[in-house]
This record gives C-alpha cells, structure tokens and sequence, in this order.
C-alpha cells in the first residue's frame, strides 16, 4: 500500500524540518551561505563523527576513542586512509550501523580529498548530506511499510496514519542516529510474520539485531516460540539456521573485537541508567545498584510475559503480542535514551482500535511531546535549574540526575509510556491456562 499523499507531503515536510534543524553550522554556512539555525538540535551520528575526526586531530594523543593511532595520524595529515570501526577505534553502535556508517565515512573520504582532510568543515557537510539521504530514504520506506502494515490490521481511522507522520519526536530524532534504519527492519519483520512469511521474517529480525541490540530481545522470544512449538510463530528448523546465518556477523565481530562485541550485545555491563525508570528507585543513575535492579525487574517482567497469549487468535492480537514484549523490553531496559521512541510509537495505533473513542490519542501525544522535549532540554539543564531554583535545585550541569527538569520530563514519560503498554497487555493479553501456546 502506498502513503496516503497528504501524510506523504506531511512525512516530508517533517523530514525536511528535521533535516534543516539538525544541520551542523559548518553545513548551514556552505549550503545556505549564511547561518538559519543558530543552535542545531544535538545530534548522536555528528557528535561521534566529529569526535572521531575532529576533536581526535587536535588532541591525537589524548584520543581514549582510537585504537590505532597511527591511522588517526594518517587521515588527519589528510592522506587516503580509510579507517575501520572496531578495528581502528572503538565503535559503540552494532554491525550493520557499523557498516553503514563504514560506508559513509569512506565515501565522504573518498570525494574531499585530496583537497580537504576528513575533519574539515567539507568533509563534515558531505558526510551530513549522505547520511541524511540514507535516512530519508529509510523513512520514506519504512512509513510506507508502516501504511501497508496498518491496512493488514484493519486500520481505517485516518487520524491513526496522521499520528506517526505529525509527531514532534520525529522531528527531533529522525536525523539523529541508526534508529531509522530499526524501524524499517522491525515493520519488514512484524509485517511478514503476520502473512506467516516466516523466512523473511527471521531475515528482517536478523538485520533488527544487526541494528541495535533490542534486537535481540525479539530474537530470544522467537527463539522462545520455537522452543515451545507456538501457533504464533510456525518456525521450522530452516527458518533458525537462516537467523544464524544472518547473526554471524556479530562471531567475526567477537573475533575482531571481543570486548567491544560484549558492550553492544550487553549494553547492561557497561553502560549507565540513560533515562531509564529504575532512576525513580534507586537515584543513582551509575551506582550497581541501578544495574542489578534493572537485570532483576527486566528478567521478571519478561518472564511473566511468556506466560501470556493473545486473547484472540487474530492479526491485531497477534501483532499486539509482539509489539508490547518490545515495548516492555524497551521501557523497561537500562538504556533508555529518547530516539528509542521511534520505534515504539509508531507501532501502538493500531492497538488504539481496542476502544471507539479517541481517548488512546491524549497519552500518545503526551508520551510524543515529552519524548521531544528530552534531548531539547538536555543542554539546558543548568538554565532549567536557574529557573526552578526556588525549589531548592543544586546550581549545576548534570541532567542525568533524578532532581534535573530533564529527568522530570523523562521520567514522566516512562511512567506514562509503561501505563499504557500495561492497559493494552491487559486488553489484549492473557493468561496461559494450558499446555497450548
């Protein structure tokens, strides 16, 4: 199914929104001559570009990043040396972000030089346009799967395909990381297992784990499926040699990098609460406490979780069963950093048919607009505190503290976010009673 027109005209004017708001000024003064955004919004993919080739230039042998140093030295005398994620620095995001983003930095190395070397102002504005029409493109695709997937559940009311179109978290973080790039792959696998297209389904969740390490979460309940012999997912022996394969580039990345392939697969061993809920307990978004907390409520809820079917044995109820298990592994993870929110959103409308009313629409703009406020308000946290001084806040930058405005907003939307899946696991969900899954 193609994209209704007017939501494809919206779809694009909030990417192109996006695309302008997130623009570095070194690519606003060489495009538009002039500067039309004084205060880009952050974005993830620059911040990391710009401290790998930048601000690793004019600090070399500071650079904690850089593996080889040696390479580092090479491509900032401007030589043709094209660098390797994992192998010559470290590289936080997983394999198929990995390549992506492999190729876009030898490509941007590839057309600058010899004239200009990978941190100049150039090399930066080329390496910004590539990377947003990938994920323009991405989009563009993935909204028209997100068209198609909710005409296959029976979604009539227009206002459910405007919703995920006319949504500031788009805006804020289309143009911001790998998230995108998720989606289209989460819609491909959700889409194809509802046809019962089983073989391109696990293809879709193998490149779903390739992305991000939630990824994975759905790939452990597939495999869960299979273990039980599920109606909800008639996989064969076939259909998980084919998820192998898919996945074996994570073995080579182990063999490469092993520590580095621990951090992506477990972002729990080494990361820190990044706006996740279990900061309302424990206050401390570094302590082990947090983590171990963490662990234990995400085992027990997602254990309880497989006690669950759908009440129905249709389509919307089947797609609800995997959708909420993404949402609560999501929500309820360690790592929960605001872009995550593109790819739970758009994903709930169709869960919305449940009730005739347009009362589902009041928490999902809320949850929209404080997701967008996160990253805006993050640079900020100091002047937040100013503001709100007369309750006593500490004067200082760190808005991942419990007490920060920023954490306000973030909290607020987890609380409002895990209330919502919950109703919905409640409507759609229910308890095994029998040996019949």
């Amino acid at each position: 199914m193609r994209i209704r027109k007017a939501d494809l005209v919206v779809l694009v004017i909030v990417i192109l929104v996006s695309l302008v708001v997130h623009m570095p000024i070194e690519t606003q003064q060489l495009v538009f001559n002039k500067v039309v955004v004084s205060e880009p919004l952050y974005t993830d993919v620059i911040s990391e570009y710009k401290a790998l080739y930048v601000q690793a230039c004019n600090e070399i042998e500071q650079s904690k990043d850089w593996i080889n140093r040696d390479k580092l030295l090479a491509i900032c005398k401007g030589e043709l040396d094209i660098p390797l994620p994992y192998i010559d620095y470290s590289y936080r995001h997983a394999p198929l972000a990995g390549f992506t983003w492999t190729i876009l930095t030898a490509l941007t190395l590839i057309i600058v030089y010899p004239q200009w070397n990978i941190g100049s102002p150039y090399a930066i504005t080329v390496f910004y346009l590539l990377y947003t029409a990938i994920i323009v493109s991405v989009l563009l695709l993935a909204y028209r799967r997100l068209a198609s997937l909710y005409q296959l559940l029976g979604v009539k009311w227009p206002l459910l395909y405007i919703l995920p179109v006319v949504s500031p978290s788009l805006i804020v973080y289309s143009i911001y990381s790998w998230e995108p790039l998720l989606l289209l792959f989460l819609l491909e696998f959700l889409y194809w297992i509802l046809v019962e297209e089983y073989k391109k389904a696990v293809v879709f969740l193998g490149l779903c784990a390739l992305t991000n390490s939630i990824g994975f979460a759905l790939v452990f309940l597939i495999l869960y499926l299979y273990t039980v012999g599920s109606k909800l997912a008639k996989l064969d022996s076939i259909c998980m040699l084919l998820l192998a394969f898919i996945l074996s580039p994570y073995i080579v990345l182990g063999v490469v990098n092993t520590q580095g392939t621990i951090n992506i697969v477990l972002p729990v061993m080494h990361e820190f609460c990044n706006n996740c809920i279990y900061l309302l307990l424990t206050g401390d978004p570094v302590s082990q406490m947090t983590k171990a907390v963490s662990v234990a409520v995400w085992i027990t809820v997602i254990t309880i979780y497989l006690s669950l079917k759908p009440r129905v044995s249709d389509k919307l109820s089947k797609y609800s069963y995997f959708i909420l298990f993404l949402g609560f592994a999501s929500t309820l993870s360690l790592t929960y950093p605001p872009q995550s929110i593109l790819y739970i959103l758009p994903l709930l409308p169709p869960l919305y048919l449940a009730y005739t009313s347009t009362k589902p629409i009041i928490p999902h703009i809320l949850i929209d607009a404080l997701n967008s406020l996160i990253i805006t308000t993050w640079f900020k946290d100091l002047e937040l505190r100013r503001a709100f001084s007369f309750l006593g806040l500490k004067l200082e930058y760190n808005p991942w503290a419990l007490e920060s405005p920023v954490q306000w907003i973030a909290q607020t939307r987890n609380i409002v976010l895990l209330v919502v899946l919950i109703i919905y696991a409640m409507e759609y969900l229910e308890l095994i009673v029998s040996e019949e899954r």
